[in-house]
């Protein structure tokens, strides 16, 4: 396991991102669209994947080689052997972002609304993508990716995200500046 940063792009038609999946990031977990609020998703969707340039990159090393600084991280030694950490950012590129701000300044907050969801759900399915690949990453060394965490779920602080980006040496180009491979489909 090398402790080296490695960029995946990754095909947005590979996400699984539904029009349902959308409207509850919209509206919240308990919320059931209308006919035209469906057809509003599902027609965002449309426009997200013009938008989106899925990507991610990772490292992983020994956690006993991880600095101090990782000692936010919901960790115990079970004595099941040695143990790795696998930092892992994705992005699905500023454009998505960007069309938000224009559609706000437009006066259109609803299409605002429903695209950032969709930006949502696309950064979720894409994470999902992520703890697959790093699974199958893992296996080949014999080992298994442990549940995902990262900054905002639990006890860990949100500004762990800097420590984060630095653990990987991602930078907000990183994604478009380092080589990168695709993912075999």
């Amino acid at each position: 396991m090398k402790d080296t940063s490695i960029a995946v792009k990754f095909n947005f038609k590979y996400l699984s991102v539904t029009p349902e999946d959308v409207a509850r990031y919209a509206g919240g977990s308990n919320y059931r669209p209308d006919a035209e609020r469906k057809a509003l998703a599902a027609d965002i969707l449309k426009r997200a994947s013009a938008l989106v340039n899925p990507a991610f990159v990772y490292t992983t090393r020994p956690l006993d080689t991880a600095d101090l600084v990782f000692s936010f991280l919901p960790y115990e030694n079970n004595g099941a052997g040695k143990s790795f950490l696998t930092s892992a950012i994705c992005t699905i590129g500023p454009e998505l972002e960007s069309e938000i701000s224009k559609l706000m300044a437009q006066g259109k907050a609803l299409d605002a609304l429903f695209l950032d969801a969709a930006g949502v759900s696309l950064l979720e399915a894409l994470s999902d993508e992520v703890h697959s690949h790093l699974n199958k990453e893992a296996a080949k060394n014999g080992l298994f990716a442990g549940c995902r965490f990262g900054p905002g779920y639990g006890n860990i602080p949100v500004d762990a995200q800097k420590i984060l980006f630095e653990s990987v040496n991602a930078m907000p180009s990183a994604f478009s500046s380092r080589k990168a491979v695709s993912l075999p489909r």
